[in-house]
């Protein structure tokens, strides 16, 4: 257990935690998919999420929760395999270490121990004034909040690193595409010469699947701007979410709750609840138009392979034909 200084023993610690997804190594389960769940022990306080059904090694949680104490203790974090027949089997488990030297805030991977896979968490902590019942539930949201824009900016510098990547490839694509036109174009006009007729076939196929190439891109280029008009729309939607917040934090530290009646803070925390759903929606969509791109890319790289072949049959042929044309000069 790691203590707080002397002249913060009066104040509480908000510990927020945010179990996002994991991939795990180890197979628990004998016939089917596993159902993995998380339990999280913080000093004497224990939760447990629920079970992520059928996900196996890949689960998906997006679940919070907050533990209030005095002190920060370590986190012991087990994951199970919930059975509707037998007793929960382990399948992997980690303990964090979080003091003050720490950072307050942050989404990360997590090694699990022996090797057994990792899980990507968000946490936050503060320090802060014991409250009512109404306070803390707005603490509790507010950090909840603060870790939904941590995780969209860990997803959205994951998703730049792609869109960098795939930039990098779409230019060597082009790079293919030039080199392979100007190939065929030379290669056209020897053939016209020789009066070849396959050759000329193979490249007209192959001007065919250039062009189907370049629509492609072109699909790309438009699902990268509507990524773009997305994030735009999210950042936004966080401002708002933000001045929100600070409005709620003033009110907070001059009363050590909000002065609007509870009808209005009712809705007030609709409102905000409303939002969070919204910028997790944006957060799969992001997901899924990056499925897309990826998708996308290895369809044009397999294209690229099938030309890169059918110029080599297009210069055996070349080559056979030169051969069978080629008449040996009498002496």
């Amino acid at each position: 257990m790691i203590s707080i200084p002397n002249k913060e023993t009066q104040q509480t610690i908000y510990l927020t935690i945010r179990l996002i997804e994991a991939k795990f190594e180890n197979n628990v389960v004998r016939l089917g998919k596993m159902s993995p769940y998380a339990e999280i022990r913080h000093g004497e306080q224990i939760w447990k999420s629920q079970a992520a059904a059928g996900q196996h090694l890949s689960p998906h949680w997006n679940q919070s929760c907050t533990f209030i104490s005095k002190s920060l203790f370590p986190l012991e974090i087990r994951f199970l395999h919930k059975s509707r027949i037998f007793s929960d089997v382990e399948i992997a488990k980690i303990t964090i270490n979080i003091d003050q030297s720490t950072r307050k805030k942050g989404a990360s991977w997590w090694n699990l121990a022996e090797g057994s896979g990792r899980v990507l968490l968000c946490f936050i902590w503060d320090l802060a004034e014991e409250m009512r019942n109404s306070g803390v539930d707005y603490k509790k949201l507010i950090q909840e909040v603060e870790l939904e824009k941590e995780e969209v900016k860990f997803y959205k510098k994951k998703t730049q690193q792609k869109l960098w990547n795939l930039k990098i490839e779409s230019n060597s694509c082009k790079k293919h595409i030039k080199k392979a036109t100007n190939t065929e174009e030379s290669t056209h006009s020897d053939t016209e010469e020789s009066n070849l007729k396959s050759p000329r076939t193979s490249f007209g196929r192959n001007s065919g699947k250039i062009d189907r190439i370049r629509e492609e891109r072109e699909k790309i280029k438009n699902e990268y701007k509507m990524m773009m008009e997305i994030r735009k729309k999210a950042s936004r939607e966080y401002e708002e979410i933000m001045k929100k917040k600070a409005v709620m934090r003033r009110e907070m530290e001059n009363k050590g709750m909000p002065r609007n009646s509870s009808e209005e803070r009712i809705s007030q925390k609709e409102e905000i609840l409303s939002k969070y759903s919204e910028i997790k929606q944006v957060k799969m969509t992001l997901k899924m138009k990056e499925t897309i791109i990826e998708e996308d890319t290895h369809t044009i790289m397999s294209m690229f392979e099938q030309i890169q072949k059918e110029r080599e049959e297009l210069d055996l042929k070349k080559s056979v034909a030169n051969f069978e044309n080629f008449k040996p000069i009498r002496v």
